[in-house]
């Protein structure tokens, strides 16, 4: 039982070892691999933890899109309006102003018919204009507010650390039982051999005080 608790110690002691001397730190340019010792087991055996990390302009990138995403969708139709005005409305002023001009020279004058019916159907094409506006862009909308994702994906995804493999080492607990099993093998042949000069060759020595012993009688 002693033999047995005293390899299974080296057996623990060996295996601790070749742990720690694999458990090798790595630096990338996208990030990093360490080992830190964060406790022990309850046999006493040391626990480890390995933590990976992205390099710093890394993190940087995926923490700015991940605050564009956790602030929440935008208004597309609000985006998609503001592009609009942008855009069209110095047009829309022109025309505004060009249809004004016409009815002016054609002597119609405001509150008639005709120059209500004039300006509804100015209206009513501007109305139209902004609606196929808002149908075509609303994919490109869609797109903008999923940007931020597809660029944490494709960041993620390109900017793996990377790590390379290490060199593995091993490492034997001395073959205690073996030593303690030899040990006593020898002792057991060394008596064995004391006990044979004793009785065996040895053993004319007793015949000689026999034979004294007889002599004398």
């Amino acid at each position: 039982m002693a033999t047995s608790q005293e390899q299974a110690k080296f057996n623990v002691g060996a295996g601790t070892q070749q742990q720690e001397l694999n458990m090798v730190n790595q630096q990338t340019p996208f990030g990093a691999l360490n080992y830190s010792q964060t406790g022990t087991n309850p046999d006493g055996t040391p626990k480890f933890s390995a933590t990976q990390s992205y390099s710093q302009p890394v993190q940087q990138g995926i923490d700015s899109l991940l605050g564009k995403i956790n602030s929440g969708p935008g208004d597309v139709t609000g985006q998609q309006m503001d592009l609009y005005n942008k855009y069209y409305q110095p047009l829309i002023n022109q025309s505004q102003q060009q249809l004004d001009a016409k009815l002016n020279n054609q002597g119609i004058t405001p509150g008639s018919t005709a120059y209500n019916n004039a300006q509804n159907l100015q209206s009513r094409n501007v109305g139209d204009q902004q609606t196929n506006w808002l149908l075509n862009s609303a994919g490109l909308g869609m797109q903008e507010q999923a940007q931020p994702y597809n660029l944490l994906s494709s960041l993620r995804q390109g900017t793996q650390p990377g790590f390379g493999s290490t060199p593995t080492a091993s490492v034997q607990p001395p073959n205690y039982t073996g030593a303690v099993e030899q040990n006593y093998q020898q002792q057991v042949a060394s008596a064995n051999a004391l006990n044979q000069g004793l009785f065996g060759a040895g053993g004319t020595i007793l015949g000689g005080f026999a034979r004294g012993f007889g002599g004398r009688a």
